[in-house]
C-alpha cells in the first residue's frame, strides 16, 4: 500500500512521502520483491550513480517482471541494465534476452541503452571495465535473434538515429557561438529530411 500513496497523493518525485517509501523499499526490499513498480523507489539517482550495494536487490525483481506483459519492462530498462553489474550468477543477462524475445520495442529500447552504457564518457573514449564486455555480449546476442521483417526494420531504425547522432557529433565540434550557430543552421535541412524519413520508416514497420 506505501508503494502507492505517493502516486495517489500526487506528491512530487522528491517529497517526503516518496523518500520515507524509498527507505521502507530499500530495508525490507523481500517485502515488496512481488511489486515490480516498487522498482522506482529502490533505483534512485542516487543510487545508481554510487552503485549502491542495493542495486542487488534487482536480481530478485527480474522474476516477478515475468509475470507481467513484456512492455512493461520499459520503465525500468534503465534500471534492469545497471543491475546487471551485481548480476554474478547471470539471471538478469538471462531475463533480458528472454523479453527482448516477447518484444521488439523492448528488445531495442535494451538496445539503445545498453549502447549508450558501454562507454563512461560521450566521446566513447573510456570503456566501463564493468559492464562494457557484458553489454556488448548482450547487444550480439539480440541482434542474432532477429530476422527477417524485424532484423530489417531494426537496421533502418539504428541506421536513423546513428545519423542523427553523427550530426550532433559533428556540432559538437564547433565551438559555441557563431560558429556553432552556423554549423546548426546548414545541418536544419539535413535533418528535416531525416524527420521524414523517420515517419516513413514508422509507417512501414513490420508491426
Amino acid at each position: 500500500m506505501a508503494v502507492y500513496m505517493p502516486k495517489r497523493l500526487k506528491s512530487p518525485e522528491k517529497s517526503v512521502i516518496a523518500h520515507e517509501v524509498s527507505n521502507l523499499v530499500r530495508n525490507y526490499p523481500d517485502m515488496i520483491i512481488h511489486n515490480p513498480e516498487s522498482q522506482m523507489y529502490l533505483v534512485t539517482t542516487d543510487v545508481v550513480l554510487n552503485d549502491s550495494p542495493e542495486l542487488s536487490s534487482l536480481l530478485n525483481w527480474a522474476s516477478s517482471l515475468n509475470r507481467y506483459p513484456a512492455d512493461a519492462v520499459l520503465l525500468y530498462i534503465t534500471q534492469l541494465v545497471q543491475s546487471l553489474r551485481h548480476d554474478t550468477m547471470g539471471y538478469v543477462a538471462e531475463f533480458i534476452n528472454k523479453i527482448a524475445l516477447r518484444s521488439q520495442l523492448v528488445a531495442h529500447q535494451l538496445i539503445w541503452n545498453m549502447q549508450t552504457n558501454i562507454y563512461l564518457d560521450e566521446e566513447g573514449r573510456e570503456r566501463d571495465p564493468t559492464l562494457g564486455d557484458t553489454l556488448e555480449s548482450l547487444i550480439g546476442v539480440i541482434r542474432s535473434s532477429l530476422s527477417g521483417p524485424a532484423k530489417e526494420f531494426y537496421e533502418r531504425e539504428f541506421g536513423f538515429l546513428e545519423k542523427i547522432t553523427g550530426i550532433y557529433g559533428a556540432i559538437r565540434t564547433y565551438p559555441k557561438g557563431p560558429e556553432r550557430k552556423k554549423a546548426c543552421l546548414e545541418e536544419y535541412t539535413i535533418v528535416t529530411n531525416m524527420v521524414v524519413e523517420f515517419h516513413l520508416l514508422v509507417r512501414v514497420g513490420p508491426n
